[in-house]
C-alpha cells in the first residue's frame, strides 16, 4: 500500500469513495455526510491546498484523508493532552 499526496487526477476516485461512504453511513443512521457534503468543491479545494492524502494499492485508491490545522470551535473546549502550536486535525477520513 502506498500513501501519497492527492492530485487533481485523483478527484474522481475520491468522490466515488465519498459517495460509497455516504451510502454506508446513511444505512447505519449516521448523517454526518450526505449528498451535499463533502462535495467536489470541498475535495478540489483540499487537494489544491495540499491537504489530501490517498492510500492506493496497485494504482487503485482505497482510502482518503484530509489533514490540516483547521479546528472547529468545538475543538477548543477539549482538554487535549498535547496543545502546542503545531497540530494536525483529521477531516474526511
Amino acid at each position: 500500500m502506498e500513501i501519497r499526496l492527492a492530485q487533481l487526477d485523483d478527484k474522481k476516485a475520491i468522490l466515488s469513495i465519498i459517495k460509497n461512504v455516504v451510502i454506508d453511513m446513511s444505512s447505519q443512521g449516521i448523517d454526518q455526510w450526505d449528498q451535499i457534503y463533502p462535495n467536489e468543491e470541498v475535495v478540489t479545494e483540499d487537494i489544491l491546498d495540499g491537504e489530501v492524502y490517498v492510500a492506493s494499492e496497485d494504482t487503485v485508491i482505497k482510502g482518503v484523508i484530509t489533514l490540516n490545522e483547521y479546528q472547529d470551535e468545538e475543538y477548543e473546549t477539549i482538554p487535549w493532552k498535547y496543545n502546542g502550536d503545531k497540530i494536525l486535525v483529521i477531516h474526511r477520513l
